[in-house]
């Protein structure tokens, strides 16, 4: 089985990552500097803090062991052949229902027309959508459902109202027909992440920070392109972020694909 280290278990961003190095690896040096003029900069006297040479090198090993792959990441199923027509629907999403929840906060920068113009299932858009349009896109059951609504604090800004994580898990448990793929394509939205882990969803697609309007239209039009012709989730994600990746760095694509066991 593959594995995965703890910064891509919890979804850390890269910058923080950084700085919690930077923090270990000074706080492991500067006892063995203190006081020392570099001629740019002067080490402050760091003597009275005696404690550093035992929490620097501390840290420094917890920061290390934090890449290490401990963590189980499921595998993937293999695509059944395409020639095979006994292949079972677990394993493809190809021309199956879109819902698409957009709140009026992003409903200038909705991809639904890039999505539209590609996806050749069934899609049902709710724009400028209300916590009603909301609980009934997701309790509909859709194979496929993305919602695009600013998240704060673990919450889903609505038209009228807003509505928790918790409450997105108990929709999806509560849903005719359990989503196979649930995109959150917001800023942060692996905040709410979490509460979809046992509600039965086969994959999930979040962003792990802020999220650029243009690189997210561009990746989710090739997405969903690749998937209405390939029907392969893990393949039409990673074939969107090699396309993206020509035009934007990784930094405007923080998006990460989890499948659930």
């Amino acid at each position: 089985m593959q594995r995965r280290n703890t910064y891509q278990r919890f979804q850390v961003p890269d910058g923080l990552q950084l700085t919690l190095f930077l923090i270990a690896f000074v706080a492991t040096v500067s006892p063995y500097i203190s006081g020392i003029d570099l001629g740019f900069v002067k080490v402050p006297d760091l003597s009275s803090l005696p404690y550093l040479k035992f929490i620097g090198p501390i840290s420094l090993l917890f920061f290390i062991f934090g890449y290490l792959t401990i963590w189980p990441t499921p595998k993937f199923e293999e695509q059944p052949n395409k020639d095979d027509q006994n292949a079972s629907s677990e394993t493809t999403l190809r021309f199956l229902s879109l819902a698409l929840v957009t709140s009026a906060d992003h409903q200038e920068f909705s991809s639904f027309d890039e999505i539209a113009s590609v996806w050749k299932g069934d899609i049902k858009a709710f724009h400028d959508a209300t916590a009603q349009d909301f609980c009934d896109a997701v309790l509909a059951g859709p194979d496929i459902l993305q919602i695009e609504a600013t998240v704060s604090s673990g919450r889903f800004l609505l038209s009228d109202k807003e509505i928790d994580a918790q409450s997105l898990g108990q929709l999806l448990q509560g849903a005719e027909a359990t989503p196979k793929l649930v995109i959150l394509s917001a800023c942060d939205s692996f905040r709410v992440a979490q509460e979809m882990e046992n509600t039965g969803i086969r994959w999930s697609i979040v962003a792990h920070a802020s999220l650029p309007v243009e690189p997210s239209a561009h990746f989710f039009k090739e997405f969903y392109k690749s998937l209405a012709d390939d029907g392969d989730v893990r393949r039409a994600y990673y074939a969107a972020q090699g396309r993206a990746a020509v035009i934007y760095s990784p930094r405007e694509l923080p998006l990460s694909l989890t499948e659930y066991g």
